[in-house]
C-alpha cells in the first residue's frame, strides 16, 4: 500500500504452525517525536516467500473462500491466475458470491509510553468521536453506494464489488452474459485482540501514529493463530485485521512505512488455505493521498483479485508505489495514492483508492473494463507498458 513512491507489503506467511522470530531489534517506545518528517512519508514493500505447505494447499485446492481460476496467454507465455468469486467469463445462473468477512480489531499498547491504538476507541479529535471500526463498517467497503463512471451506471454496490464488475464490464454489463455478477462482503466484528508492542511513535497532522517492526508483528500474529481459530476464524472466511493509525517498518523506523498486507497461509486447524488481510485505518493525514479507507480498499481489492499472492503477470512498473518492475496481479500498487471520493448518505466523505483493471496487467486491447478504461476512475487509458 502506498501514497506514492516506495512500496507495499504483501504477507504470504510461512507455515502457520511455525512462529517466526522477530527480525531486527525494534526501538523502544519513547515520547512521540515532532511531526517534522522523522520518517519518510512513503511506503515500503516487504514480502516472505510462500511456504511449501502453503504452496501445497494452493495446489491441492484446499478449502478456502470461493475462488475461480483461469489461464490467459500473452505472447508466448501462459499465466494462470485465481480470484475470489465465480468466473465472469462463463454464463452463470447465480453469479453472486457472498464472503463472510470478519473484522478483527487489533489494539496495540506501546510498552514505552502506555499509549493504546485501539480501532474500537472513540477518536474525538480526528474522527468526530467515531472509531475506526465504526467508520469502516459504515464505509463504501461494506455499504452500498451508486457508482456512475462517465455516465455508465455500475449499480448500487459495495466499492470493491463495483471495481470487480467494472474490471470485467464486457461480461457484467446489462447486455453481458453475467449482468447480475457480484462479489459481496458480509461483515461481522470479532472481539478485539490486545497486543503489547515495542516501537516508536510520532506526532502527525492529526494525533499520533505508532510504528512497529513488521517481523515482530507478524510473529505475534502467528503466535495467536489458536486464538483466531477459537474466535471462529476459518479458511472459508475472510479475516480483515484492522489497525488504527499504526504502520510498520522493516528492522528500523527509517525503513518505514508498511500500511497493510494480504496473503494466504496453510491453516493448521482446518487443513484449508486461509486468506487474510491487515490494513490500517488512517486518520492522521500523514500520507497525503492515502487516508481513511484507502488502505482497506487497496488490500481488499488485492485480496479479491490475488487471494494467495501468487497470480503472475507480465512485468510492469514505474507507476504508483512501484519504482522498479513487478510481475504480479496486485491491483492497488499501480495507483497507490490515487484516491476516489465517495460521500455516504450521512455526509461522511471517504477516499477509497482507485485500482487497475485486469486488462491493464495483461495488455488486452480493447479493455474488458468499463468505458474501455484500464482503471476504475479512468486514470489508465492504455495497458501497462513492458517493464525491464
Amino acid at each position: 500500500m502506498s501514497s506514492g513512491g516506495g512500496h507495499k507489503v504483501r504477507l504470504i506467511a510461512l507455515v502457520a504452525a511455525v512462529i517466526i522470530a522477530a527480525s531486527g531489534s525494534p526501538r523502544a517506545s519513547a515520547a512521540p517525536a515532532a511531526a517534522s518528517k522523522p520518517v519518510p512519508a512513503t511506503v515500503r514493500e516487504w514480502r516472505l516467500p510462500i511456504s511449501a505447505n502453503t504452496r501445497a494447499a494452493i495446489a491441492a485446492a484446499a478449502p478456502s473462500v470461493p475462488t475461480w481460476s483461469r489461464t490467459i496467454t500473452v505472447g508466448a507465455t501462459r499465466y494462470r491466475y485465481r480470484m475470489v468469486g465465480t468466473n465472469p467469463f462463463a454464463r452463470r445462473k447465480k453469479p453472486v458470491t457472498k464472503v463472510r468477512t470478519q473484522i478483527i480489531p487489533i489494539a496495540l499498547t506501546f510498552t514505552g509510553t502506555g499509549h493504546v491504538y485501539d480501532p474500537t476507541a472513540a477518536d474525538p479529535d480526528c474522527l468526530g468521536g467515531a472509531n475506526a471500526v465504526e467508520r469502516t463498517l459504515a464505509s463504501p467497503v461494506f455499504k452500498n453506494h451508486s457508482y456512475s463512471l462517465a455516465g455508465t451506471n455500475l449499480g448500487s454496490v459495495q466499492f470493491v464489488d463495483a471495481f470487480q464488475r467494472a474490471t470485467f464490464w464486457k461480461f457484467t454489463k446489462p447486455s453481458g452474459i453475467n449482468p447480475d455478477y457480484h462479489v459481496k462482503l458480509s461483515p461481522s466484528v470479532l472481539p478485539t485482540m490486545n497486543l503489547s508492542v515495542t516501537g516508536t511513535e510520532i506526532n502527525t497532522p492529526c494525533g499520533r501514529m505508532g510504528l512497529i517492526d513488521v517481523g515482530a508483528f507478524q510473529g505475534q500474529l502467528l503466535s495467536h493463530l489458536a486464538d483466531f481459530a477459537a474466535a471462529g476464524v476459518n479458511s472459508k472466511r475472510f479475516p480483515l485485521l484492522l489497525l488504527s493509525n499504526v504502520v510498520m517498518y522493516e528492522g528500523t523506523p527509517s525503513h518505514c512505512c508498511i500500511l497493510g498486507f494480504h496473503g494466504a497461509i496453510a491453516n493448521p486447524f482446518d487443513g484449508g488455505l486461509q486468506t487474510l488481510a491487515v490494513a490500517d485505518y488512517d486518520s492522521t493525514q500523514y500520507f497525503g493521498g492515502t487516508r481513511d479507507i484507502g488502505v482497506v480498499t487497496h488490500e481488499v481489492g488485492e485480496w479479491m483479485d490475488d487471494p494467495t499472492g501468487a497470480n503472475p503477470t507480465p512485468a510492469w512498473g514505474h507507476t504508483g508505489q512501484v519504482s522498479g518492475c513487478q510481475a504480479n496481479l496486485e491491483v492497488g500498487d499501480p495507483l497507490s495514492g490515487t484516491a476516489m471520493e465517495v460521500t455516504m448518505p450521512d455526509g461522511t466523505v471517504y477516499h477509497p483508492q482507485e485500482m487497475a483493471f485486469f486488462s491493464w496487467f495483461y495488455g488486452q486491447t480493447p479493455s474488458l473494463g468499463v468505458n474501455g478504461w484500464y482503471s476504475m476512475n479512468g486514470t489508465f487509458t492504455a495497458p501497462a507498458a513492458p517493464c525491464t
